[in-house]
């Protein structure tokens, strides 16, 4: 079959062959470019395709990835983990973002074809609608959710997922979520990579908890000339009279000292 034709099947005809319970295939001794044309080749030859396009970039097409291992991650090149698609369907799949949000004011689905057209209908960006994909917030500006039986009442609401307790632990902001867990929840939202804090924190339940070092934050007091230590930003807060997210930004560098150059960080 050629591939002019092939490539107007669904998306559900074109990912039948997918098996993720297969491993992922990566060669990282190889460039990127050599690996995106070896993900070419090896898909249309496993689907026994004819390429019958010319220029694949005017022609919006590209071998997307299932399994989420994409060219910079290492390039997975399993032909099962990988399918024939338009460029459109493969920001959709890196975004996890939805092609559609319930409209509570106006009782009635908003639907885009593209991931830029949707957020510019809602007055969102492309990461708030990747946020509420995730269940990271349960609704948009008290408006917009991903199904009509969610309840938009709570707005925008972050939260996390607590691992010791088995539960979500909820606010209506990032300050506020911060002082509740004593965790740097802006780490979470804030440095791609960072997958849990404080080893119990996690932006979703299927989030795996990493084991890392435990986190001890030091601040050194140069009017008493003293080195304080404590286990959390919320303890270290109580300390020295300064909220979390204040503890937060002095440890992440932002702030250079708090209370007028009394507290500084110590990175010994």
């Amino acid at each position: 079959m050629k591939l002019s034709e092939y490539i107007l099947r669904s998306r559900e005809e074109r990912i039948k062959h997918g098996d993720l319970d297969s491993p992922c295939y990566i060669d990282k001794s190889i460039s990127p470019n050599t690996r995106r044309k070896r993900v070419k080749g090896v898909l249309l030859e496993y689907l026994g395709v004819e390429d019958d396009i010319e220029n694949w970039v005017e022609s919006k097409l590209s071998c997307n990835h299932l399994c989420g291992d994409d060219s910079c991650r290492g390039c997975c090149t399993n032909p099962q983990h990988l399918y024939l698609g338009t460029t459109l369907e493969n920001s959709h799949d890196r975004s996890g973002t939805p092609p559609e949000v319930w409209d509570h004011v106006d009782n009635q689905w908003v639907i885009s074809e593209s991931l830029e057209d949707l957020a510019q209908k809602v007055g969102y960006s492309i990461g708030s609608l990747s946020t509420l994909k995730h269940g990271v917030i349960n609704a948009l500006g008290q408006r917009y959710t991903l199904s009509p039986d969610i309840s938009p009442e709570r707005g925008i609401e972050t939260r996390v997922w607590d691992h010791q307790e088995n539960k979500w632990i909820s606010a209506p902001n990032r300050k506020l979520l911060s002082e509740a867990t004593g965790a740097d929840i802006y780490s979470l939202f804030k440095k791609p990579g960072t997958a849990c804090v404080g080893r119990r924190y996690t932006l979703r339940p299927s989030d795996r908890i990493v084991a890392t070092r435990p986190v001890v934050v030091t601040v050194i007091d140069t009017l008493h000339k003293v080195v304080l230590r404590a286990p959390d930003y919320k303890t270290m807060g109580q300390k020295i009279g300064f909220c979390v997210e204040s503890i937060s930004r002095l440890n992440n560098g932002h702030y250079q000292s708090l209370g007028k150059g009394r507290f500084i960080c110590y990175r010994g």
